[in-house]
This record gives structure tokens, C-alpha cells and sequence, in this order.
């Protein structure tokens, strides 16, 4: 076993933390003490298991899924806004077309009063007068 100084030696001198006196007193420790030789054979494994290489191909497809899912999503959006503009349109449309109808029809169902000898409205005195 080996005392905590030197193993926390090693470890930056794994990480690559050391000065050039530091760096060479680890390697003279790996080359004679024979369980300082061993700890760091199993560190330097651990250190190779924990690093795992970063592969830009993962991270960037699946930035690609995910863009086009959201570009996917605004086009769903905006296709759903066109077809509710769309039926607002007709409705419109309809609404006017109906209301046009209607009042057509009214107009021709009801007779026309006309007020010939007393006007519906009392007249200026000075309008009449030729």
C-alpha cells in the first residue's frame, strides 16, 4: 500500500499535472518501488475504462432527429392555422352570402308605405315654398 502524497503524485501525474522534478520522481517510484509500479498499472487502467471517446456522429444525428422533429412540429402548426383561416373564410363567406339572401327576401315581402298627403317627418316651412 502507498501513502496518500504519493498516490495523489500519481494521480496528477496521470492527469498530466506535474512538474518536470515531479514527472521524473513518479517515474523513478514506477521504476523501483514494486506496489507503487502496481497502483499505477490499476490507475491507468481506470483512467482508459472512464474515458469514453465522444463520437460526433451520435450527438449530431441526434441534433438532426431533433431539428426535424421541431421543423416537423411549425409545419403541423402552420398547416392547422391555414385549414382554421380556411373555414373562417367560407364561414364568412357563407354568413354573407346567407345574410344577403335574407334581407333580399325580406325586402320583397314587405310593401313599400309611401306618405303622400301627410309626411312621416314635419318639414322646414321655407322647404315647400316654390
Amino acid at each position: 500500500m502507498i501513502d496518500q502524497r504519493k498516490f495523489e503524485l500519481l494521480s496528477s501525474y496521470l492527469d498530466g499535472e506535474v512538474t518536470a522534478t515531479e514527472r521524473s520522481q513518479v517515474e523513478e517510484w514506477i521504476a523501483t518501488d514494486r506496489d507503487f509500479a502496481l497502483c499505477y498499472q490499476q490507475q491507468l487502467k481506470l483512467q482508459k475504462m472512464w474515458q469514453v471517446p465522444v463520437r460526433n456522429q451520435i450527438a449530431e444525428s441526434s441534433f438532426n432527429s431533433t431539428w426535424d422533429y421541431i421543423q416537423m412540429q411549425q409545419r403541423q402548426r402552420w398547416i392547422g392555422r391555414g385549414i382554421a383561416l380556411l373555414g373562417l373564410g367560407i364561414l364568412g363567406v357563407g354568413g354573407l352570402l346567407f345574410s344577403q339572401r335574407y334581407s333580399w327576401q325580406q325586402a320583397q315581402e314587405e310593401p313599400i308605405i309611401m306618405a303622400l298627403e301627410q309626411p312621416l317627418l314635419p318639414m322646414p316651412k321655407g322647404v315647400l315654398q316654390d
